[in-house]
């Protein structure tokens, strides 16, 4: 089992941010446009892509540093799906998206995607892909994405927190700042019901319990 690598024990949690979307005092993006429309409504997050060919980035400051080991969660889901693709997670974004880590899964089937982009295109520099069952495809239904930065590894999960779907090494995913947030592909309909961040101490003593980790979300 993956988390087994993982010999380190946390002893404090920081909350960074906490996010409802009861209002929008943390500065979401808001826009309408004929490519792209946003905005708060009844405690959801709404991020509607109607482009043919645009990638969308929604993203806030998050206070996180570089070296700081941190967990990201997220509970969000598709609404409306034109197209097959992909939606999900954003992190070590700067204030325009030049550069960017992305941890996605797929409106259609099950895969799910972790890539870092680093151009203006978003051509992939790194891209890892998989199946994880444990991916809800239903229109509406929630999805639970979220990534753990533990020393010089990330850990990746959908919907279990008890086992990641992928590890990879961190030095594949530079942080080119400390912004997260959400990731849409075109045609995709989604909304978040929260993000929060977590900045994480640690000391090297033993095997993380991830559900524990995870759970209180």
């Amino acid at each position: 089992m993956i988390a087994e690598n993982a010999s380190t024990e946390i002893t404090k949690q920081v909350i960074v941010l906490d996010e409802f979307f009861h209002n929008n005092r943390n500065k979401w993006p808001v826009v309408n446009n004929d490519n792209e429309t946003t905005f708060l409504e009844d405690g959801y997050y709404y991020m509607l892509n109607n482009s043919n060919d645009e990638m969308q980035v929604y993203s806030k400051e998050s206070n996180l540093h570089a070296d700081d080991d941190f967990l990201i969660t997220a509970k969000i889901d598709c609404i409306k799906s034109n197209v097959a693709g992909n939606y999900g997670l954003v992190w070590g974004v700067g204030q325009k998206p030049d550069h960017l880590n992305r941890f996605t899964v797929n409106t259609h089937d099950s895969k799910f995607e972790v890539i870092h982009s680093g151009n203006g295109k978003q051509t992939p520099i790194v891209q890892k892909s998989g199946i994880a069952n444990s991916i809800k495809l239903r229109e509406s239904t929630i999805n639970e994405i979220s990534l753990v930065k533990i020393g010089n590894q990330l850990y990746f999960f959908i919907n279990d927190p008890e086992s990641p779907v992928f590890q990879s090494d961190w030095s594949g995913y530079p942080c080119y700042g400390n912004r997260v947030g959400f990731f849409t592909e075109p045609g995709q309909h989604i909304r978040a019901h929260r993000i929060q961040v977590r900045k994480l101490i640690l000391k090297s003593a033993r095997k993380i319990n991830w559900g524990d980790l995870l759970k209180p979300f």
